[in-house]
């Protein structure tokens, strides 16, 4: 891989605007029928986000350079020991960032990932096994984010994603005030911590 490429994977967007690019999604600002682009953009803003908070668990401070290269990096140059997406979601629930559930619903938004990336048939959010796997998110279980937005498997993937991005954000940002991070455990947070 050209320098040039290399580079682009380095590239980081703020929690700001992965929000916004999701938010964008649901509004009908970029394009509704692209469910493939939906997918690989909200999952690369997820594990990007999950880099973080594992940084951050680990190193106690965020650090970016030649660390996170190490850790990260695609590049074999760089290292790379945990460049995969399930790598990272593994690392991540052996730190204790959050519990089995939140991994399986993790696992899920990578198989889904996974199949937006190299399937060569046409994909939308109403492809049966699409629908059939946003269907079983652990998240989504019991009606705690029931409403209209979840009546779609497009919009039951938005919010698996989003709401899983913005627990790993504030996990990011207790961990930086605290410098320590203990998941309190119990019944509101049962799914990240069971």
């Amino acid at each position: 891989m050209n320098a040039a490429l290399r580079s682009l994977l380095s590239k980081r967007r703020g929690a700001g605007i992965a929000f916004q690019t999701i938010d964008n999604f649901e509004s009908g600002k970029s394009s509704k029928n692209d469910d493939r682009g939906i997918i690989l953009v909200s999952v690369a803003l997820f594990e990007q986000l999950l880099e973080d908070a594992i940084l951050i668990r680990c190193l106690k401070s965020f650090e970016k350079g030649a660390l996170r290269d190490s850790l990260f990096s695609g590049n074999p140059e760089a290292g790379g020991a945990v460049s995969s997406l399930a790598g990272k979601i593994i690392l991540g629930h052996a730190l204790r960032l959050y519990g089995p559930q939140a991994k399986e619903d993790f696992d899920r938004l990578r198989r889904i990932r996974n199949v937006a990336a190299h399937s060569k048939a046409r994909l939308t959010f109403n492809s049966p096994a699409i629908k059939d796997a946003v269907a079983s998110f652990n998240l989504l279980s019991g009606g705690k984010f029931e409403g209209p937005r979840t009546k779609t498997a497009k919009g039951k993937f938005l919010t698996t994603c989003g709401v899983s991005m913005i627990f790993l954000s504030v996990i990011k940002t207790r961990m930086r005030r605290m410098r320590t991070y203990r998941p309190r455990l119990g019944p509101k947070n049962a799914f990240f911590y069971d």
